[in-house]
């Protein structure tokens, strides 16, 4: 958020997270990073949060209501084959997440992470715990889906995916 007397590039620099990623910043914006912003103006410096990019991801359980859950089980029924992951979403306020009024960004499928374990602070054992559950949940929906005919994964098939994977993130 702009003070009305600094440039981007010092507001960035004056964020420990944001001036990890100084020079990939300076190129997305060229355009601005000398110009003063204006006090209260904002700039987003990445559309999309990464772990890469020094994003802090934060928890929203507190969010969780039925009202929460009834609507991304409706949005969830409509994609199929979808049975388990998580929506990377943007919305303006709480009551447009509770209404369905947001933009997903990404779907991950049963590989995602849940990304909330990651909140500054979060305790490692609850962490692990909600991992055991994410794995148990997968292997679970796995077993269900190859008794109505979806075979399993081979070996084979599940190593070239890692391999694929493993070469996008380096």
């Amino acid at each position: 958020m702009g003070d009305g007397s600094s440039t981007l590039e010092e507001l960035i620099l004056d964020k420990p997270r944001a001036k990890l990623q100084l020079e990939v910043l300076k190129e997305s914006h060229a355009d601005k990073i000398n110009i003063i912003i204006q006090k209260g103006e904002t700039v987003d410096l990445n559309l999309i949060g990464n772990h890469c990019l020094g994003t802090k991801f934060l928890s929203g359980e507190h969010l969780i209501n039925n009202r929460l859950s009834q609507t991304f089980d409706t949005i969830s029924k409509q994609i199929n084959g979808f049975y388990f992951g998580r929506y990377d979403l943007r919305c303006a306020s709480v009551e447009d997440l509770y209404r369905g009024k947001i933009k997903i960004m990404e779907l991950n499928g049963c590989g995602a992470e849940p990304a909330h374990i990651y909140h500054p602070g979060f305790p490692l054992l609850k962490a692990l715990r909600i991992l055991t559950t994410h794995w148990k949940n997968m292997f679970s929906i796995s077993v269900q889906n190859h008794k109505r005919g979806v075979p399993y994964l081979s070996f084979g098939e599940g190593k070239r995916i890692y391999e694929k994977f493993k070469m996008a993130v380096q």
